[in-house]
């Protein structure tokens, strides 16, 4: 037997073999180090060294110095021993006061030794506390042959020992559970001695499987030992507290544990001062743990070592005649006497029962009928099959062998997954395992597969039943049919997909079209202007007559194009409004001085009956209601009666909104037509009149009004006139209309005209320079033909985005006109050229391009464009635009 000897650095073992004076010399040196007078009594923990006795006393001595500083006039030494049986033998001879000791070696002491566990371990775990642990059965990635227990026979299996709990004893009692018996349904069951050897081992492909305690393959790959991806566990079981791999029950990790001779003060005290342990103190952080708990319950301990048959219950079960006399004599005997008495009641309750079985009998036949119907109405409606826990199928019913296309010969013993599609991924399959698994009802849909290679879809339950302990021992699933519902959904993403691609040729089309269309437009107004202005050679009343028409057709071809394409933006949703609380007012006044100007020249008198009214903040997009509100001002000059009126009114609406009206004494819209008033390209009879329009302007302006939150409508009376209206939410907070103007509103009265004449002061005589990047041949002749009527202008032009590029650094010109759209480099590029030049950044650019979206010219502007021009031009805006670019005084334009 091993000698324990304890001094100040611990307690120390000596093996057998060493002789006894060199055992004297070593008790005696350790002596030395010893107080002439100790006053602290000793304590001896005995403990499981399963590392080995250095690697142990390096673990463990730190708690018990803990203890020692902790627990005053106690001094705590640590015996270890390697061998289980060694640790066994000296408990029963009372060696030691408390034990440090792994769940099966304490179940023992517990019987032989009177071992009461008061707490338990709670173990740290790639840095998490765990107070439990199991076994891990395990095989490398790549056996395929290997997926369920029912594959491990015939193989070789390798554990750590034969006492090992974690290591072997509770994978042995998982296989037995699942109906194997190592003995004789395995190849062969080795040992290797440690948990590494037999991780080893299997990768190596020295065993077909292996068995550790679970977390040693994660603790291995975090030390960069293994990589974890080249194994598999067998019969995994998943747990959200728990994840590591494992493939059996948990039990309760290492017991600290006392002896009948040790006092229970002190346990009370030990139990205390381990259970305030931190886990950042230098215990722990030797013990590699992260501190104490309450002692957990250890039956399932006795309970598995019951099964197998093992350690403190290898004779569990053995009876002999003698003993059981020697032992149970008496009670024998008061057997007998009562077993006496129960024949004398027999009789009698033997015909009792019998009456009782005939009626519990027929009451189970009921029972059973009721089972059947209800069994045969869940066969009519659903797809039901029932497996075991492997997921062989045991029970199918007709729906199910009707839709798979196997009968139920082919499909009883067979694994479930003869019915699973390549769709259906690892992680979604491992999701169900892991529901049902643990007990827990799975709902899904999923992709099978037929017999025939077609697929079909269900809707599943699958339910878990349940043994007596908790554990699955069947699942059944009942299922219906969606394939029908699924292909349907396919066909609709499938149509919507086509539409929306078919949505976005449409807007490419048109987009291409404006561009297209605008280019010719750009010469035709152009000139046409020119002709217009030409003072050096006026046009005769009859010429100007003409050029008038060209340029009114133009610009009503022009609208068209704006509002087609406005119309597909807001149809296909992309139009974007920046909505913003903002007062109404100053868009109105812009607005209403267009209008009066509209109106006097067709001859109207415009009332203005918002003059003087406080306005409340409403939430708008600033361009669109200049929009909508331009477009029922210019309707109702538009469709009006000569020396008629337009009236602009505002007042409160419903639901604290602001109402905004424009009424005129125009020929009305008859009743029958009204119902067509908002949709698009509907003239309502007048597609013959001399009225110009394209019949989308109001379905654009409903269409906007209502992206604004706000709503439209109006009143119209046939040969009386209409009144259009638009309703705007008024913003949270603020005041109402009628609050905001107690007094009346002023007389509505005539808006006077006000002719405005711009003149540019052209006193400087210099010689202007102007760069036109255009490579449109009529485009080009037309800016040549403007900038001769600017006074002291010449200019030079280019046909693509680089040799503009050059142009401008040879001739510095004082502007350059700049299309968007241009061979080789486009206009934007050619900026970003110029103003990255020392020689041509401060050079103002003007773009002129038929990119007439209000993305584009927002893109232009904040790509550095001075101004942003679209075609087809004003004529004088590009004028204009062109002399505000010169020195401080520019000449005049004729």
């Amino acid at each position: 037997m091993a000698a324990i000897l304890s001094g100040p650095g611990g307690c120390f073992v000596l093996p057998k073999k060493i002789n006894t004076p060199i055992a004297f010399l070593f008790f005696a040196g350790a002596l030395l180090t010893v107080p002439s007078i100790v006053s602290a009594k000793e304590v001896v923990i005995g403990l499981r060294a399963h590392i080995g006795v250095e690697k142990s006393l390096k673990q463990w001595q730190a708690t018990a110095d803990y203890l020692s500083q902790r627990i005053d006039g106690y001094t705590f030494k640590l015996a270890p021993f390697e061998k289980l049986d060694d640790l066994s033998n000296a408990a029963k001879r009372g060696a030691f006061d408390f034990v440090i000791t792994n769940p099966s070696s304490y179940v023992e002491m517990e019987l032989y030794s009177g071992a009461s566990r008061i707490l338990t371990l709670i173990n740290k775990r790639q840095g998490k506390p765990y107070s439990q642990f199991g076994s891990v059965i395990f095989v490398r990635s790549g056996r395929t042959d290997i997926n369920v227990f029912d594959d491990l026979r015939g193989k070789t299996l390798m554990a750590v020992s034969e006492p090992a709990f974690g290591g072997w004893r509770v994978a042995w009692g998982e296989l037995k559970k699942q109906g194997i018996d190592p003995e004789n349904d395995l190849k062969a069951v080795t040992f290797a001695g440690g948990q590494q050897k037999v991780v080893y081992a299997i990768r190596d492909g020295k065993a077909d499987v292996g068995v550790v305690r679970t977390d040693m393959l994660e603790r291995m790959a975090e030390s960069g030992l293994i990589d974890l991806k080249d194994f598999r566990s067998i019969g995994q079981r998943y747990s959200k507290d728990f994840p590591f791999m494992r493939s059996t029950d948990l039990y309760p990790e290492w017991s600290f544990a006392k002896f009948p001779k040790a006092p229970e003060d002190l346990s009370r005290k030990i139990a205390h001062g381990l259970l305030e342990m931190s886990a950042d103190n230098a215990a722990a952080q030797a013990g590699k743990y992260v501190g104490w708990s309450v002692p957990l319950n250890y039956q399932p301990v006795h309970d598995l070592l019951k099964t197998l048959k093992v350690g403190p219950y290898k004779d569990y079960g053995k009876v002999s005649l003698k003993k059981t006399l020697l032992a149970y004599g008496d009670w024998i005997a008061a057997f007998a006497f009562i077993l006496a008495v129960l024949l004398a009641t027999g009789a009698f309750a033997l015909n009792r029962n019998r009456q009782l079985a005939l009626l519990r009998s027929s009451m189970l036949v009921d029972k059973d009928r009721e089972l059947d119907f209800q069994r045969l109405a869940l066969d009519e409606h659903a797809i039901v099959s029932i497996t075991d826990v492997k997921g062989d199928i045991t029970y199918a019913n007709d729906k199910f062998c009707n839709i798979s296309g196997y009968t139920l010969d082919e499909l009883m013993g067979q694994n479930h997954r003869i019915l699973k599609s390549e769709d259906q991924s690892r992680e979604s399959s491992e999701e169900l395992w892991q529901a049902i698994a643990n007990g827990k009802t799975w709902h899904g849909e999923f992709k099978n597969r037929k017999k025939d290679g077609e697929y079909f879809w269900v809707k599943a339950t699958i339910v878990p039943f349940l043994n007596a302990e908790g554990d699955p021992f069947q699942y059944v699933a009942i299922r219906t049919d969606i394939t029908d519902k699924v292909r349907a959904e396919a066909e609709l993403l499938k149509a919507k997909e086509e539409a929306e691609r078919a949505n976005s040729a449409k807007s490419s089309f048109l987009s291409s079209m404006s561009h297209e269309l605008r280019t010719p437009l750009h010469g035709i107004l152009g000139f046409t202007q020119l002709l217009n202005i030409d003072s050096d050679h006026p046009l005769t009343p009859s010429q100007l007559d003409a050029t008038d028409q060209v340029l009114k057709s133009g610009d009503h071809l022009l609208r068209l194009i704006e509002d087609v394409l406005d119309l597909e933006a807001i149809e296909s949703g992309n139009t974007s409004l920046d909505l913003a609380p903002q007062d109404p007012g100053p868009v109105i006044e812009s607005c209403k001085a267009i209008a009066q100007n509209l109106a006097e020249q067709k001859g109207l008198t415009f009332f203005d009956l918002t003059a003087g009214w406080k306005l409340p903040r409403v939430s708008i997009d600033e361009t669109r209601f200049r929009q909508v509100l331009l477009n029922l001002l210019s309707n109702a000059v538009k469709y009006n009666r000569e020396g008629g009126t337009v009236t602009l009114s505002v007042k409160e609406g419903e639901h604290n909104s602001l109402r905004i009206s424009v009424a005129d004494s125009g020929r009305g819209i008859a009743e029958g037509k009204q119902a067509q008033l908002f949709i698009p390209f509907s003239r309502l009879g007048l597609e013959n009149s001399d009225i110009a329009g394209t019949g989308i302007g109001l379905s654009i302006t409903k269409e906007l009004v209502e992206a604004m939150g706000g709503t439209i409508g109006y009143e119209s009376t046939l040969n009386l006139g209409s009144t259009f209206w638009l309703e705007l939410p008024i913003v949270s907070g603020e005041i109402s209309v009628k609050a905001r103007n107690e007094e009346p509103a002023p007389t509505a009265s005539p808006i006077p005209t006000v002719t405005v004449e711009t003149k540019v002061d052209t006193s400087a005589k210099k010689i202007h320079t102007i760069l036109c990047v255009e490579d449109n041949p009529s485009s080009l002749k037309l800016l040549e033909s403007i900038i001769e009527r600017i006074p002291d202008a010449t200019m030079i032009s280019a046909h693509t985005g680089e040799l503009g590029v050059n142009l401008a650094e040879i001739h510095q010109p004082d502007v350059i006109l700049m299309d968007i759209n241009l061979p080789g480099i486009s206009g934007v590029e050619a900026l970003r050229r110029l103003k990255g030049s020392r020689a041509t950044s401060d050079i103002s650019v003007i773009a002129l391009t038929a990119n007439a979206s209000k993305a584009d010219r927002a893109l232009g502007i904040e790509a550095g464009f001075r101004d942003y021009l679209t075609k087809p031009i004003d004529v004088r805006e590009v004028m204009g635009a062109v002399v505000k670019c010169f020195a401080p005084a520019a000449e005049g334009i004729r």
